[in-house]
């Protein structure tokens, strides 16, 4: 019987369909699943024996399977082809909305508005990719579990952006030494915070709504710096325009984040770790 290992983020919604997923693949093996925020040694030390085994350069655990301790792939397969068929003709059937900033609103990221980032992140991700019930009601609990722990270090902790009310980009950011537990960062201080999570509903202009977001963002650090002094961020060069479902367009562009006055600070797994001044 093989051992099956699963590490994990709480932070991300997607996370028990994942492990769902998981469990029926393996279903004849025992799985044991490690969550980052847990215990993020165990998780950390799993994730970088597999980097260096099988050569590969991770910025950062979101998702990652090992079979009897060796480094498989960074997550289960979410879609089936058929489902995959149907999420590209939903892709092609959404209107995309042109951008005008003047129709957009944002509001920070507070026990206010997490239900609306998760609604965003669970039934309008820009992969077009549909989560089940069981896996809705189940992420959901999880991101407000842990939502709530973080609301006790930082508050606000990101912006949410608008469209006539309905959530359509929203922005995480975490202090450095939370986000290091979940692998965003190699930074271990509490003066500086780190971008953890960037994402644009389905149908909406990236570029435009990305810009949006990290401007708010940075205009509300630059207001109340809730003790911070730098934002940071794991930037990633490379094409920003792939299509879903098949190819998954980059998080955190390091182009976005040029624009918006971020400098690079060094290189990191394979990424750009990028940061901003904010006093």
């Amino acid at each position: 019987m093989v051992k099956v290992t699963c590490v994990y983020r709480s932070q991300c919604p997607w996370a028990a369909e994942w492990l769902k997923i998981v469990r029926e693949s393996h279903a004849d093996s025992k799985v044991e699943e490690i969550n980052t925020w847990e215990k993020p040694n165990e998780a950390a030390t799993l994730i970088n024996k597999g980097c260096r085994k099988e050569k590969q350069k991770l910025s950062a655990y979101l998702f990652g399977v090992f079979l009897d301790g060796k480094y498989a792939k960074t997550g289960p397969e979410l879609t089936p082809a058929d489902e995959k068929a149907r999420a590209r003709d939903r892709l092609e059937s959404t209107h995309h909305h042109i951008y005008v900033e003047s129709e957009i609103t944002i509001a920070p990221l507070t026990s206010l508005t997490i239900e609306d980032e998760i609604e965003l992140c669970l039934s309008t991700h820009p992969s077009a990719v549909t989560v089940s019930k069981r896996g809705f009601k189940q992420g959901k609990e999880m991101k407000m579990n842990w939502f709530k722990e973080v609301l006790s270090n930082v508050d606000p902790c990101g912006v949410v952006a608008y469209r006539r009310k309905q959530p359509i980009g929203l922005l995480e950011y975490l202090p450095s030494p939370l986000a290091r537990k979940l692998g965003f960062t190699p930074t271990d201080d509490p003066r500086v915070a780190t971008i953890a999570c960037i994402e644009v509903a389905l149908g909406e202009e990236r570029h435009g709504v990305h810009k949006i977001l990290v401007s708010s963002m940075l205009g509300n650090l630059i207001r109340d710096s809730q003790g911070f002094n730098e934002i940071e961020v794991l930037a990633r060069e490379g094409d920003v325009t792939l299509d879903y479902p098949d190819s998954f367009p980059i998080m955190h562009p390091a182009s976005l984040y040029r624009e918006m006055g971020f400098r690079k600070v060094k290189t990191w797994r394979n990424r750009v770790l990028m940061r901003y001044q904010l006093a």
